[in-house]
Order: C-alpha cells, then sequence, then structure tokens
C-alpha cells in the first residue's frame, strides 16, 4: 500500500510528454524523478529509461561560447560601419546639393524669371526676344557644375544679297551674322564667346569685355590674325550683342 501523501501513478504518467519534453517546472520534474525511482510499473510505462538523478540544460562550451560572441561583434561592426558609411554618403550628397543648388542652380533660375520655356525637356531650356535681339538660357544639368549657359543672337539671322559677277551669273552674298555666348560666374570674371557665322561656317572664339580676342591654346599666329580679324570686321554687331545682355541681366559691358 503506497503512502496517502504519494502522488498516484496516474497524475505521474499524465506528467510524463511534458517531463519528456522539458517542458515541466522544477518542482514537476522533480516529483516524476523521484516516482521513477520507486515506481516499477511507471518506469515502463515511460519506456524503462535510465532516470536521471539530476536533469541540466545543456550548457555550451567554451569554444561555441567565444564563437558567438564573436559573430555578434562581427554583425555589430559590420552594421556600423555600413551605418557610417551611408552617413557619410547622405552628408555629402547634402553638401553638393546645397552646392549646386546655390552655386549653379538659383544664379541660372534668376536670370530666366522673365522667359518662357522652350526646347526638348521640360525647365531645361527658356527664350525670350524683343524686336531686335532672341534670348536664351540654358540650365546647367542637375548636380553637375559644368554647362549652363546664355546667347543672344539677331531676330533675322542672315540677310541674302544677289549680285551679278563677271560672266553675268547670279550669286548670293551671305552677310556674317554673330551670336554671342555668355557663361555666368559666380565667383569670377563673366566668361564671353562669339560665333562668327558665315554661310554654313561657323568661328568660335573667346573674347572679353572689351572685345579683345581670348586666343585658344596651341592656337596659330595665322589664327589669331584672322580670329582679330573677323571681331574688327563684325565689332559693332558684337558690341550690340553685348550690350543688349547688359540690358537683359546686367553683366555691366562697357
Amino acid at each position: 500500500m503506497k503512502p496517502q501523501n504519494e502522488i498516484p501513478c496516474g497524475v505521474i504518467q499524465d506528467l510524463m510528454p511534458l517531463y519528456n519534453e522539458g517542458l515541466c517546472s522544477e518542482d514537476s520534474i522533480m516529483l516524476v524523478e523521484e516516482h521513477l525511482q520507486t515506481c516499477e510499473e511507471c518506469r515502463e510505462i515511460y519506456g524503462q529509461l535510465d532516470i536521471p538523478t539530476v536533469r541540466k540544460q545543456s550548457e555550451p562550451s567554451e569554444a561555441e561560447t567565444f564563437k558567438k560572441i564573436n559573430k555578434k561583434l562581427k554583425s555589430s561592426k559590420i552594421t556600423k560601419i555600413m551605418s557610417a558609411v551611408l552617413c557619410v554618403f547622405l552628408v555629402i550628397f547634402g553638401i553638393w546639393n546645397v552646392s549646386w543648388y546655390f552655386l549653379k542652380y538659383r544664379p541660372y533660375d534668376k536670370l530666366c524669371s522673365n522667359m518662357q520655356p522652350s526646347g526638348i525637356g521640360k525647365g531645361t531650356q527658356f527664350r525670350t526676344e524683343d524686336a531686335q535681339f532672341s534670348y536664351m538660357v540654358k540650365m546647367p544639368e542637375y548636380l553637375s557644375f559644368e554647362g549652363g549657359f546664355i546667347s543672344i543672337s539677331p531676330v533675322n539671322k542672315q540677310k541674302h544679297d544677289i549680285y551679278i559677277d563677271e560672266n553675268g551669273n547670279p550669286e548670293y552674298d551671305i552677310t556674317p551674322y554673330v551670336v554671342m555666348f555668355i557663361w555666368p560666374q559666380i565667383n569670377g570674371e563673366t566668361v564671353y564667346g562669339a560665333d562668327i557665322i558665315c554661310g554654313s561656317v561657323g568661328y568660335q572664339m573667346y573674347i572679353d569685355k572689351s572685345l579683345n580676342l581670348i586666343p585658344f591654346e596651341n592656337q596659330s599666329d595665322e589664327e589669331i590674325e584672322k580670329y582679330e580679324k573677323m571681331i574688327s570686321e563684325q565689332y559693332d554687331k558684337i558690341k550690340a550683342l553685348m550690350n543688349a545682355a547688359d540690358n537683359m541681366w546686367g553683366f555691366d559691358a562697357d
């Protein structure tokens, strides 16, 4: 006869599945193990397993613990590095955006405040004209500190005069016309360029405010002399374009 305070086999047998899965509380584990040590019937039901004297959760070895810690440290280090790189990229990108906006985009945006968008790509070109000249502002590309310019050209670009040559044949005399290009500078002297077009041929050159030629690098003396002569011949047209730019945008042309 079992003592009155001994737990019935039925209760122990109900706890066996939980005990076998390690889901019992410490008190229930002790009760099951004490019972199994004294009850042969329950041991057979449980599978006649050796009854552990102490049921402990296996602890990882020192090497395994070190590997886990090292893995976490590496993961944390990589995350920190990636976060730092991302932060640096965002800071640089933000600085570049702000610099481009104030140093490049905004000055051009002010120049075309009273002009209408024109050309391919909305907001990339702006145009207007008066009785004599056509004005165009080409906006700089996004985040690019290169590109962007202004052009001023005569409304009536070409004049075709017909004359008779010595053989009595009609010939067309195409009077040269000039287009001026301007590259405004935020910190520095504004850059001027003239494109003197004779028929289908154009001659591009840089000039200063006094309409003096600024030679290209390695430009020959012959070319320099030729370009200076063209500037002299088209002086009034170039000067008129420069004055028009001054009246339109206030570049203080001489």
